[in-house]
C-alpha cells in the first residue's frame, strides 16, 4: 500500500464523494467501513491488527472501564506490541505479513488517547462512531500525520461542505503528490544521484556530502509529499489535520529543526516521554538523550537510528547549553539578533542535519565508519 498505487488514488476520489452523499448520520459509520475495506484490500492481517488495537482503546476510552488500572494495563500493552512489531525487522522479515502497514502511526494515536485518559480519568469520551472513525481514519493511517482525538470531535460536529475549502484541498493535494513524484523521486533521487555518481572515485568527499544531500532532500519531498496528501484527503473529508512539516532546512538552530521537521512526532514524544520522565528525572540531558534515542528507534530498531537519535540528542543538549550561556551576556544576546548571525546559525544547523542524515542512510556499521571516513580523509 502506497500513496501512488492506483486502488488508493481511487479511494482518494471516490471516498469524498461517498461520503458527503450519505445522510449525516452515517457517514462517519461509512468512513471508517471503507477505511477497513480499503487496508484489507492491500493487507488483511493489517487490517484485523488495526480493529484489535481500535477495540482495545475503544474498552478502555469510551466503554469507560472503571479504575486507572486497566487504563495502564491497556497502555503497557501497546507498548510491548509496538515493541514486538519494531522487533520483527531485527530478523529481516521484511516481506512478512506480520509487518503491519501503518502500525507505528495508529499505535501512537492509541497510546495518546489512553495516556490522556490516565492523566484526566474523569473527561468525557467522545461519541463511539466518532471514536472509531478517528482511529480508522484512512488519510493518516499510512504515514500520519498524528492527529488528536478531541481536534477531530470538534471538527465532526461544527463540519459542513464548502466548495471553498474542496479547491483549497484539491491544489494541496496536487502540490503533495508533485513533491513526492516530481521533486523527490524524479528530480532528487533520479537526476541528481545521476549527476553526482561519477564523483564517488575521484572526489570521494565531495560525493559522501552530496549523497548525503541526496537521502535528506529525498526523505523531505516524500514525506512532506505524504503529509500534504494526507492534510488534504482529511480535508476534502472536512477534517482539518495540523501541519507535519514546516520550511525545517530554513531552521536556525537544531531546537527549532525539531520543531519544524515530522512536527506531529517531535509534539507526541514532547508531550507523552519528554515531560513525564523530565518531571521524574529532574534532568535534562539525559532526559533529553533518551527522548531523541526512542524517536530514533521508533523509525527502525537499529543500531544506525539508535545512534542517529542520541546524535540529535547531543546536539540538542549543546544548543540549550549554548543559549542559556550567551543568555548571561547582553552582548552576546545583541549578536544572536544579526542577520548575519542567523545566516551563519541556518548554515550550521543545515550542516548538522545533513551528517545526521549520513548515519541514518547507512546500511551498517562498517558503512557508517566507511562513510565518515571518506567525508573527512577523502579515502576508501
Amino acid at each position: 500500500m502506497n500513496l501512488l498505487d492506483g486502488v488508493y488514488l481511487l479511494v482518494i476520489v471516490v471516498l469524498p464523494l461517498v461520503y458527503w452523499a450519505l445522510p449525516r448520520r452515517w457517514r462517519l459509520t461509512g468512513l471508517s467501513v471503507i477505511s477497513v475495506a480499503t487496508l484489507a484490500w492491500f493487507s488483511l492481517p493489517s487490517a484485523l491488527a488495526l480493529l484489535a488495537v481500535t477495540a482495545l482503546t475503544f474498552a478502555v476510552h469510551v466503554r469507560r472501564v472503571p479504575g486507572t488500572w486497566p487504563t495502564l494495563a491497556a497502555i503497557v500493552s501497546l507498548v510491548l506490541v509496538f515493541l514486538a512489531y519494531k522487533s520483527l525487522a531485527l530478523f529481516e522479515w521484511q516481506a512478512s505479513p506480520l509487518l503491519l502497514i501503518g502500525m507505528a502511526f495508529y499505535l501512537l494515536k492509541a497510546l495518546r488517547v489512553l495516556l490522556d485518559r490516565y492523566r484526566s480519568p474523569t473527561e468525557s469520551p467522545v461519541p463511539p462512531d466518532v471514536f472509531c472513525a478517528y482511529m480508522l481514519f484512512l488519510p493518516t493511517l499510512l504515514i500520519g500525520p498524528i492527529h488528536g482525538l478531541r481536534q477531530f470531535h470538534a471538527d465532526w460536529r461544527q463540519q459542513a461542505y464548502s466548495t471553498g475549502r474542496t479547491s483549497l484541498a484539491l491544489e494541496r493535494l496536487l502540490w503533495g503528490y508533485a513533491k513526492i513524484v516530481l521533486l523527490g523521486s524524479w528530480l532528487i533521487n533520479l537526476k541528481f544521484a545521476f549527476a553526482i555518481a561519477g564523483l564517488a572515485g575521484e572526489w570521494p568527499r565531495l560525493y559522501e556530502y552530496l549523497a548525503d544531500l541526496r537521502y535528506g532532500l529525498h526523505l523531505y519531498f516524500t514525506f512532506a509529499g505524504a503529509s500534504d496528501v494526507a492534510i488534504a484527503f482529511a480535508a476534502l473529508l472536512g477534517f482539518r489535520i495540523d501541519e507535519n512539516f514546516n520550511h525545517p532546512f530554513a531552521s536556525s538552530s537544531i531546537a527549532e529543526f525539531w520543531r519544524r521537521w515530522h512536527m506531529s512526532l517531535s509534539g507526541w514524544a514532547r508531550h507523552y516521554v519528554y515531560a513525564p520522565l523530565a518531571a521524574v528525572t529532574r534532568h535534562h540531558t539525559a532526559t533529553l538523550i533518551l527522548t531523541m534515542g526512542l524517536i530514533g528507534l521508533w523509525h527502525e530498531f537499529s543500531a544506525r537510528y539508535l545512534i542517529w537519535g542520541a546524535y540529535h540528542g547531543a546536539g540538542l543538549v549543546v544548543h540549550h547549553r549554548w543559549v542559556a550561556w550567551t543568555d548571561r551576556s547582553a552582548a552576546w544576546q545583541a549578536v544572536r539578533q544579526q542577520a548575519w548571525y542567523q545566516v551563519m546559525a541556518i548554515c550550521v544547523t543545515f550542516q548538522f542535519v545533513m551528517l545526521g542524515f549520513g548515519i541514518a542512510r547507512a546500511n551498517s556499521s562498517a558503512d557508517l565508519l566507511r562513510h565518515f571516513h571518506r567525508l573527512v580523509f577523502g579515502a576508501s
